[in-house]
């Protein structure tokens, strides 16, 4: 009897931001300042990390002006440069158990490719998806950009236990269940929005 494998697939949504689509995922080459992100996908406002054992939200505020709030944020919250406030917030979700080590594999490059931000003349290659290659014992993670939107599916081959998935959120403002059971993550510059995971096997919903 041929089994096929099970597909545990989850969009990300982030409210509260205004994202422009980025193409795809960028292949750290040392152009990025986060040493620990292996690929990003950056939308300015918006970063999505992709790191050895998990994935990073990051987002970032700019404040102007010279009030007392805005200097009283300055101290509390944010950097200050010249007459503006960067503040930023990231929020990791990391891989709890299985394989330390997964190999990491970009999928597909995109027909375009994005300009090197400090290297004039130099071009960066964009990825459809990357791979993540037997996080847990037969179980892949892979991630895609699916109208825009972070997608990631945890692909279990038939036989391997899919309770082996396991996922630590850190460094948020808080953690609910919204009634559509999605889970959302807030953060001091907005929220985050998982939707509630969906299987399939094959074409059919589990």
């Amino acid at each position: 009897m041929l089994r096929s494998s099970i597909l545990f697939s989850c969009f990300i949504l982030f409210l509260s931001f205004q994202l422009s689509a980025a193409e795809g995922f960028l292949k750290n080459n040392g152009h990025i300042r986060n040493a620990s992100a292996l690929f990003v996908k950056d939308d300015g406002a918006f970063q999505f990390f992709l790191r050895q054992r998990g994935f990073s939200y990051q987002f970032t505020s700019v404040m102007q002006g010279d009030d007392h709030q805005m200097r009283s944020f300055i101290r509390n919250k944010g950097l200050l440069a010249n007459d503006f406030a960067v503040h930023t917030h990231r929020v990791d979700i990391d891989l709890v158990g299985g394989n330390p080590n997964p190999s990491v594999i970009a999928n597909k490059p995109v027909a375009s490719k994005h300009r090197h931000s400090r290297e004039e003349g130099k071009w960066l290659e964009l990825y459809e998806g990357v791979t993540y290659k037997d996080v847990y014992n037969g179980i892949d993670l892979v991630f895609g950009i699916v109208d825009g939107h972070v997608k990631y599916d945890f692909v279990v081959s038939p036989g391997a236990d899919p309770s082996q998935i396991k996922l630590a959120v850190s460094h948020h403002d808080g953690l609910s269940i919204n009634e559509q059971g999605d889970l959302v993550i807030r953060t001091s510059l907005g929220d985050v929005t998982e939707m509630s995971p969906v299987s399939f096997q094959g074409n059919r919903t589990i």
